[in-house]
Order: structure tokens, then sequence, then C-alpha cells
């Protein structure tokens, strides 16, 4: 029974393994999730909907989440969080802050101007 768009309740623990597809099983996307990607995202391997080629786009992106590059990024982000956190601990209580500009700010490469 589907509760709602992403959660459904399964009352059959045998049909769990249909719903959730484990490793040694191919799940292709549903169409319907990526509807509004468009541009060149229909491209990335986020907007794949074939299981084998997502996984092809995928692997080339392997490395760049690996444990150790993860690790490696660390000490940056505590840096670039603590300087975030520092910032709205000076603000008064009377300025505004747009929370939505900080983290779309804050998470992207190399774009510090928020500082």
């Amino acid at each position: 029974m589907r509760i709602g768009p992403n959660e459904l309740h399964c009352n059959d623990v045998a049909f769990v393994d249909e719903i959730y597809a484990g490793g040694n099983r191919n799940r292709d996307k549903q169409a319907h999730y990526l509807g509004t990607v468009a541009g060149p995202v229909r491209n990335a391997a986020v907007a794949t909907i074939d299981h084998d080629l997502h996984r092809v786009r995928r692997s080339a992106m392997n490395k760049f989440f690996s444990r150790q590059q993860i690790i490696g990024l660390e000490p940056e982000m505590l840096k670039l969080t603590q300087r975030l956190c520092d910032k709205f601990l000076g603000r008064t209580s009377a300025q505004i802050s747009w929370v939505s500009h900080v983290w779309r700010n804050f998470w992207r490469d190399n774009d510090y101007t928020w500082c």
C-alpha cells in the first residue's frame, strides 16, 4: 500500500526483496522521478534511468567520494563551518540572515564570498 510518494507500507516480509533491490539485482529508476530534470543535468549520473548506464557514469565519480578523499577535505570543511558559525554569532538580533543563501553558497566549490 502506498502511504505517500516516497513511503510504502508492506505487511509481507517476502515482498521486501521486490521493493528494495539488493546488490545483485538491477533496478532502473522510474522515469516520472526525473520529469523535472532538464538541460545538461539530464545526462548526469543522478538522472540516468538505466541501471547499467548509471553504474558506468557513477563509477567515474567513485574516487571523489572515497573515504580517504572525504577525510582529506574534513579540515577545510571544519574551517568553513567555524567561519559560518562565527558569522552567525557575530550578528545582532536585528540583522537578517538568509539561511537558504548561506547554504547554497556554502556547498558551492570555491565560492567563499559569503564568509
